[in-house]
């Protein structure tokens, strides 16, 4: 059961209000408190209260749709995109020339769907953290979008409306797959493109999981491959090649440090622990012999392993040495 103000909006929103500015300013500025804070539950509190009562302005519904998508345990999707498709039908009807409504509409939507995005990229969805129909929820989202783009002082939030929808795309093939298997009583899957697969096994361990691997430089990079496949099958190659072109200077650039710490995490802390004495040799050794282990490491590390070379300290082995060249990795 939603809440009473969440009810109230689905059934009977207002986007004008009767009550004094001043009335409506002191409500706004209590939710704007507690929304810097972060006090969402609050936000719910007072909002159960005025809404029932016509006691808010557009501003304020989306402070409270959003905190309502947030504090309930399913995010309560399902009413926020019905609220705001019965906004949307409602400002329909008026007159051009309100331009402070239209502006606090356009401000307040765009900050509602920018909100929700920085959340799902943090909090990446699985099938198991929402409770509704995958695809109702997609073509909810699409639905708002084209509704959305009848209106141009309304369109600077579409973008929005396209990446949420490319973080929850992934998940209706997951679905798809899932009920296929049940159907046919095994625990087979269809065959799907193998980025699918990888998108699928991504969004349902967020991200990458690799010893327990969780990088946000790696998460972003397959987001922008899940993205490019999105843009791809709606056709939308300009936006695809500069997703390209993104990805390709990324992979040149690929520093795995960043992408996988976890899995170099020993590597780090072995490598600054003994980093004066390594240095030393790195930058002072007898250049046959070194060219000749490095082979032997390539082709064989038991075989490396198990050699006994123990070298005479280097003569100019002081503190004079060139820094590390892996520190220009993170500047």
């Amino acid at each position: 059961m939603p809440n009473s103000g969440l009810a109230h909006l689905i059934s009977d929103i207002k986007i004008e209000s009767d009550f004094s500015d001043i009335l409506i300013e002191k409500n706004f500025q209590q939710f704007s408190g507690w929304w810097i804070n972060g006090d969402f539950t609050r936000i719910i509190e007072l909002g159960d209260e005025i809404i029932p009562t016509d006691a808010y302005d557009i501003r304020m519904t989306f402070y409270y749709l959003y905190s309502s998508w947030v504090t309930v345990e399913n995010h309560c999707f399902e009413n926020v995109l019905k609220v705001v498709e019965k906004l949307l039908i409602e400002y329909g009807n008026l007159p051009e020339a309100n331009v402070v409504l239209a502006s606090n509409l356009s401000d307040s939507i765009r900050l509602f769907l920018k909100k929700i995005l920085k959340r799902l990229e943090r909090f990446k969805p699985s099938l198991g953290t929402i409770q509704e129909d995958i695809n109702d929820l997609y073509d909810r989202l699409e639905r708002i979008k084209v509704t959305l783009e009848q209106y141009p002082e309304l369109q600077v939030s579409c973008p929005f409306i396209e990446d949420i929808q490319a973080i929850y795309y992934p998940l209706l093939s997951a679905q798809g797959e899932e009920e296929e298997i049940k159907a046919d009583g095994s625990a087979q899957s269809s065959m799907t493109p193998a980025i699918d697969s990888v998108n699928t096994q991504l969004i349902n361990s967020q991200s990458v999981n690799i010893d327990g691997e969780r990088s946000f430089p790696l998460a972003q990079l397959m987001e922008k491959i899940r993205l490019l496949e999105v843009l791809v099958q709606r056709d939308e190659l300009y936006k695809g090649a500069v997703v390209v072109e993104n990805i390709q200077y990324e992979l040149a650039n690929f520093n795995p440090l960043l992408y996988f710490p976890k899995v170099f995490s020993r590597y780090t802390a072995i490598k600054a622990q003994n980093s004066a004495c390594f240095m030393k040799y790195i930058h002072a050794h007898e250049p046959n012999q070194w060219q000749a282990l490095m082979e032997n490491l390539s082709v064989d590390i038991d075989s490396f392993k198990a050699l006994e070379i123990t070298p005479e300290a280097p003569s100019n082995a002081g503190n004079n040495y060139p820094e590390d060249d892996d520190n220009d990795s993170y500047r």
